[in-house]
């Protein structure tokens, strides 16, 4: 151990993580709700109706999609009141900013939510519970991402964890090393609706060690009947010459 290395020192690493925000695609579904207490005076002295754009979240996929508003071939999803919003290429933060300013049309003081309801990652491989989880946290990392799967396996390859996302129709794949500090600074760091996560496993797996009794036991099975075999042989081959 070097001097300006010493053996009980502890360090603290400052890392500065990269969030590429997740841009609105055709067929994704958004959760937008509307709310205030009043109507602005001139809209309703017009006789408007209050807003109704809403949805609300579901474990049902089938659900999400009747109650969302689903992002069209164009681009839009449409609004009761606000009527053709364009939110394709915008970010979630935009889209909410965006619905701000034309519900303070109608409302004063307008309360809008939006979030992504189609927020999905699948996580295949090298992991105990591999499937597709439904994403409810707005910035979740990819070491998240695995702790959803309840971690990876003992043998899995830490150092090269697959990432796939796809972005305007072209796919990006990004090989990540969650042993590394620098983590943080990799562009697939944080895990974006619809990412595939594939872990593969080492060149060469670690055997536990009931796994290696096992693998001992089946071997001295197989020795005990090769020789029990060849000990008939020699006995039948032996009776024969005999004779």
């Amino acid at each position: 151990m070097s001097k300006d290395h010493p053996q009980n020192a502890v360090y603290d690493t400052v890392l500065t993580s990269v969030q590429n925000k997740y841009t609105i695609q055709q067929g994704d579904i958004l959760f937008i709700e509307i709310s205030a207490f009043n109507l602005t005076e001139s809209r309703d002295q017009q006789g408007n109706q209050p807003l109704q754009g809403y949805a609300t979240a579901s474990s049902s996929d089938q659900s999400i999609e009747l109650k969302g508003f689903t992002v069209n071939s164009e681009g839009n999803v449409d609004l009761p009141v606000l009527g053709k919003l364009s939110v394709q290429g915008l970010t979630v933060d935009d889209v909410r900013s965006k619905v701000i300013l034309l519900a303070n049309e109608y409302y004063s003081n307008a309360q809008v939510k939006v979030f992504l309801l189609n927020n999905y990652v699948t996580i295949v491989g090298e992991v105990n519970l591999p499937g597709r989880y439904h994403v409810y946290k707005e910035n979740l990392s990819l070491i998240e991402a695995l702790a959803l799967a309840n971690d990876c396996k003992e043998w899995a390859e830490r150092e090269k964890i697959k990432v796939m996302r796809t972005q305007n129709g072209k796919t990006h794949i990004y090989f990540v090393d969650v042993t590394d500090l620098s983590i943080a600074s990799s562009t697939a760091f944080y895990v974006q609706p619809n990412d595939v996560i594939m872990v593969k496993a080492q060149s060469m797996k670690r055997v536990d060690s009931k796994d290696f009794s096992f693998i001992l036991s089946g071997v001295a099975a197989l020795i005990s009947s090769v020789n029990m075999i060849f000990l008939i042989n020699s006995r039948y081959i032996s009776g024969t010459t005999t004779q």
